[in-house]
C-alpha cells in the first residue's frame, strides 16, 4: 500500500478543518484539500505545494516544494525540501529556507524584490483560478470528508468554494497596492510585538519613542513620540478593523504598542485601555451569509503592553490592578543591557537595579510579566560578558512563571546603532551559551529562560 499524500491523510483526519473538501484531478491523479478553519482557508496539493489564505482572500504562507533533482536542493532535511514564503499585512513578501549547518536545522530569511513579489502574488492568484476552472470543467471530482468519528468534517458548498475562489482572484496587483496604500496611512513604526503573545492585532495609542536619542527598542528604527489623542486614536482602532477584514477572526489577542504608554499619566492609560476593549470585544461584519463568514472579532480580546523604558517610576500596584480590570493581560519589559554604558549608548536612563521595583509592583497586582533580554547589545564596544549577564539574571527576583527570552540583539539594531557600537551580525552561540548557564537556576524557582528569534514568527 503506498503512503498516503498530506492531502489525502487531511481529507480523511484534519480534524483541525471542521469545514474541508477533497478533489481528485482526473488528469493527474493528484489530490487536493481544501480546508476551512477560524478565519482561514488552506490549500494542500498532495505533499506540496501548500498556501494559506485570510478568508479576504489574501494570501499569508505559502510552501513550494523544491526538485528533487535540481543540485541545489537539500538532500539531508527530513520531509519535503521546499522553500516557505510569508506575506505580512503590510504586503512584504520573505522567503524562509530550512538549511543544515553541522548538528543544527537553520533558518535563512530573505526580502523579496518588488517585482518577484508580483511575480509570486500573480501565481498564488491563479491557483485560484486554476481551481475555479477545474472544478466548474468537473475535472476535479469531489472527495467528501467522513461524515462521522472524531475526524468528522462537513463539506462546503460549491458555490461557497467558488465565491473564495473570486476573492483570490480579486488580489490581482492594484489591490495589492491599495492594501500597502492603506497600511502605510494606518501605522507609524511598528515596535517589536511581545514574544508571548505572537501575531497580534497592534494597535498604537503612541508612535515613536522618547528620549533625546530617538531610538527604538534594541537600536530600531522609531521616530518621535507623538500621543494620539482620544478622537484619533479611536479612528485609527476603525482603520486597523478595515485593514484586518476577515483575518481578525485569527488573532489571539493585541497588542497596544508604544514604549511609553504603560508609563503615561493613569487617565490616558485607562482611556486607552477601555477604548480598545469597547471598539475590539465585538467586531463583526455587517451580513454573516455563509460558512466561511463567521464573525469577524478576535479570538482572544486580551490587551498586551510592552516596555522598555524603567527610568519612570513603574505604576503603582494599585494602578497595576486599575488596569487588569480594563483588559490588561500581560506586561512584557525589555532589557537592553545590564552595562550603564551600553544603556547610555541606546539613550537609556534607567539602571538595573530598577527593573525589580517594575516586577515586584506587578506581582504584587498579580500582572504576569515577562521579559526580553537583548544579547550582544554592546557590540564590540562593550563586548558581552556572558557568565556576568548570568550572574545578573540570577540576581533578580522574579516571580515564579515568568518567561525571559533571550534575544540576539542583531536582529532589533538599525544601522546607526549597529555601526556605532558594532554589533555583530551573528550573536547566536552567545545567546545559547547564556541559555546553558541559567536554565537550571531559573527552573529551580519556576522561570523559563529560553532562546528566541523574530526570525520564527511566521505570522
Amino acid at each position: 500500500m503506498s503512503q498516503l499524500t498530506e492531502a489525502q491523510c487531511l481529507i480523511e483526519q484534519g480534524a483541525m478543518f471542521p469545514y474541508r473538501q477533497g478533489f481528485r484531478n482526473t488528469a493527474t491523479g493528484g489530490t487536493i484539500l481544501i480546508g476551512f478553519k477560524t478565519g482561514a482557508c488552506s490549500i494542500y496539493y498532495d505533499d506540496a505545494p501548500i498556501y494559506h489564505f485570510d478568508l479576504d482572500g489574501r494570501w499569508q504562507r505559502a510552501f513550494i516544494g523544491a526538485d528533487l533533482n535540481a543540485p541545489d536542493t537539500p538532500k539531508n532535511l527530513a520531509g519535503v525540501p521546499g522553500t516557505h514564503y510569508l506575506k505580512a499585512l503590510d504586503t512584504s513578501s520573505t522567503a524562509l529556507v530550512r538549511l543544515r549547518e553541522g548538528n543544527e536545522i537553520k533558518i535563512r530569511r530573505r526580502a523579496l524584490g518588488f517585482a518577484e513579489s508580483v511575480q509570486l502574488d500573480d501565481r498564488i492568484r491563479h491557483v485560484a483560478m486554476s481551481l475555479y476552472e477545474g472544478i466548474t470543467s468537473g475535472r476535479l471530482q469531489p472527495i467528501d470528508p467522513p461524515r462521522e468519528g472524531r475526524t468528522a468534517g462537513s463539506p462546503l458548498q460549491i458555490s461557497e468554494l467558488l465565491d473564495f475562489f473570486d476573492r483570490v482572484a480579486s488580489w490581482d496587483a492594484t489591490a495589492w497596492i491599495r492594501q500597502k496604500e492603506n497600511y502605510m496611512a494606518t501605522f507609524g513604526p511598528q515596535p517589536m510585538s511581545p514574544p508571548i503573545c505572537p501575531g497580534p492585532v497592534v494597535l498604537q495609542a503612541t508612535l515613536g519613542d522618547s528620549g533625546d536619542k530617538g531610538v527604538g527598542f534594541g537600536g530600531s528604527r522609531t521616530t518621535p513620540l507623538y500621543v494620539r489623542n482620544a478622537e484619533e486614536f479611536e479612528r485609527h482602532i476603525g482603520r486597523v478593523v478595515t485593514l484586518w477584514g476577515r483575518r481578525l477572526a485569527q488573532a489571539r489577542g493585541i497588542h497596544l504598542a508604544g514604549s511609553d504608554m504603560i508609563g503615561r499619566p493613569m487617565p490616558e492609560v485607562i482611556d486607552a485601555l477601555e477604548t480598545t476593549t469597547k471598539l475590539m470585544s465585538d467586531v463583526t461584519l455587517d451580513v454573516v451569509r455563509q460558512v466561511i463568514d463567521p464573525p469577524r472579532s478576535p479570538r482572544k480580546s486580551d490587551i498586551h503592553m510592552m516596555t522598555h523604558h524603567l527610568e519612570a517610576e513603574p505604576p503603582t500596584p494599585e494602578m497595576f490592578r486599575e488596569y487588569r480590570q480594563r483588559g490588561l493581560v500581560h506586561l512584557t519589559i525589555g532589557v537592553e543591557s545590564w552595562r550603564e554604558e551600553v544603556l547610555q549608548a541606546y539613550g537609556r536612563a534607567w539602571r538595573i537595579g530598577q527593573l525589580q521595583r517594575w516586577l515586584d509592583n506587578a506581582a504584587e497586582a498579580d500582572l504576569p510579566v515577562s521579559a526580553v533580554w537583548l544579547v550582544g547589545s554592546g557590540g564590540s564596544a562593550w563586548p558581552e560578558d556572558v557568565e556576568e549577564s548570568a550572574k545578573r539574571i540570577e540576581a533578580i527576583a522574579w516571580r515564579p512563571g515568568t518567561v525571559v527570552y533571550l534575544l540576539d540583539a542583531a536582529e532589533t539594531a538599525a544601522g546607526a546603532i549597529r555601526g556605532q557600537l558594532g554589533i555583530r551580525d551573528d550573536n547566536a552561540a552567545e545567546v545559547r551559551k547564556l541559555h546553558q548557564l541559567t536554565f537550571e537556576s531559573a527552573k529551580a524557582r519556576g522561570v523559563k529562560v529560553l532562546p528566541y528569534t523574530i526570525d520564527k514568527e511566521w505570522q
